[in-house]
C-alpha cells in the first residue's frame, strides 16, 4: 500500500506541520509559565511592601539617628 497524502486521505501523523504546531505549543506554554511566574513575583514584592510600608520611619527621623549602643571600639589600655 503506498501512503501518499490525497485529498481523500489526511497526512499521516509525522508530518512538519503537526511538528511545527508541536514546538510553537511548547514555546507557548513555556513562555506563559514564565509570565505567570513573574507575575507572581511581582505581586509577592508589592504585597511585602504593602505590609512593610506602615512600619518605616519617618526621613526625617532618620536624619537625627541617635543610636542607644555606642559605636567606637574599645581596646584595653596598654601596659
Amino acid at each position: 500500500m503506498n501512503r501518499k497524502s490525497t485529498p481523500d486521505t489526511p497526512p499521516s501523523d509525522s508530518s512538519p506541520s503537526q511538528l511545527g504546531a508541536l514546538v510553537w505549543g511548547f514555546f507557548m506554554w513555556t513562555l506563559g509559565l514564565g509570565l505567570a511566574g513573574v507575575l507572581s513575583l511581582a505581586l509577592l514584592v508589592a504585597l511585602a511592601l504593602a505590609m512593610a510600608y506602615p512600619q518605616l520611619p519617618d526621613i526625617s527621623d532618620l536624619a537625627d539617628y541617635r543610636p542607644k549602643l555606642s559605636m567606637r571600639c574599645f581596646r584595653p589600655k596598654a601596659p
